[in-house]
């Protein structure tokens, strides 16, 4: 196999949070291209369709939010086209690409996709417009298990084809293959491997968690003895996300993070103001604070967030004193 079985999440590479927050620049910032999905996966927020949203990102309001960006003093790290949807059925996802990473705003874009809308005019698209990333969130490894967890019917063959285009014209785009425990357990395991091992750079296999606020997950599964990434599970009182990233929804509200799939915790709009502006804003300070003094009360989403306890790569619980000094220092006139 020639991929390397690796988590999405690399421990050893991250930064010690506690010694450079508050942040002048984002690291990561979520920008959703698509609020709509093609699939409805029986584990995911977006299986109900009737209480989710479906927005598609407008180009022009795309363009706005890069141009808002170059206002910080560095560029981020990385750019994450995807949060509630399926980024490709955006039709200008490629221009999307091609516009941030001329502009200069990022190191890296990626994107999470469910793979069903690769082929080969589509892969070429997305390499030659600069992608960087792409991690494809495998749901089976036969046609009816693709039906059983997603609700619909696909060609596997083709899909894999496609994989292997993509693989095959990749350029220095990293390929990520990702599936769950779910799909995936020690009896087809190396089927799993055979099939995707050997058309992308990494690949893995996460753990169905209890991580979306609301939703019931009990019904196809109940025990729940490892993290996402087969990390120990551990409950982390403060987010470490809303100190190095936000969300900036299909819509241009801007969430929290990318766990908000309701839109209650809406920090600002895009459309009124730069992003810049809200990254600096007195609504994210008072979101940080809450969770620096462990009062979260009031912000839906964080009071039922299992990401928290099944899915943390940070903790900076220890350092919680100490960093609300310092971002009350850098905004005094919140304090």
């Amino acid at each position: 196999m020639k991929a390397k079985k690796t988590s999405r999440i690399r421990q050893n590479e991250r930064t010690k949070l506690q010694n450079v927050i508050p942040l002048e620049t984002p690291f990561h910032v979520f920008v959703d291209p698509s609020a709509a999905c093609n699939f409805k996966c029986k584990f995911c927020f977006n299986r109900d369709k009737s209480k989710t949203f479906h927005k598609i990102m407008e180009y022009e309001l795309f363009e706005k939010i890069v141009n808002d960006m170059k206002q910080f003093p560095d560029p981020l790290k990385v750019l994450r086209m995807y949060k509630e949807g399926e980024p490709l059925l955006n039709k200008n996802l490629e221009k999307m690409i091609k516009y941030a990473k001329v502009s200069g705003i990022c190191e890296q874009i990626d994107f999470t996709t469910n793979g069903s809308m690769l082929n080969p005019s589509r892969n070429k698209m997305l390499i030659d417009a600069g992608l960087d990333a792409m991690i494809i969130s495998v749901e089976g490894i036969t046609e009816k298990q693709y039906y059983d967890t997603s609700g619909v019917n696909i060609n596997f063959k083709e899909y894999v084809e496609n994989i292997k285009d993509l693989y095959k014209n990749k350029g220095n785009c990293r390929i990520h293959i990702k599936t769950t425990d779910m799909n995936i357990n020690k009896d087809n395991e190396d089927e799993f491997y055979s099939i995707f091992g050997d058309i992308c750079d990494e690949i893995s296999i996460d753990k169905i968690t209890p991580i979306w606020t609301d939703i019931d997950i009990k019904d196809i599964k109940d025990d729940f003895d490892k993290g996402i990434y087969n990390n120990d599970i551990k409950q982390v009182n403060v987010c470490p996300y809303i100190f190095y990233s936000l969300t900036i929804n299909s819509d241009g509200s801007v969430s929290s993070c990318f766990m908000d799939w309701k839109h209650s915790n809406i920090l600002g709009d895009v459309n009124e103001k730069s992003f810049y502006d809200i990254w600096n804003s007195k609504e994210v300070f008072d979101i940080r604070k809450a969770h620096l003094t462990g009062d979260i009360s009031k912000y839906e989403m964080c009071n039922g967030c299992g990401q928290l306890k099944f899915g943390m790569s940070d903790n900076i619980d220890d350092y919680a004193e100490n960093l609300l000094s310092k971002l009350e220092d850098k905004y005094p006139l919140y304090k």
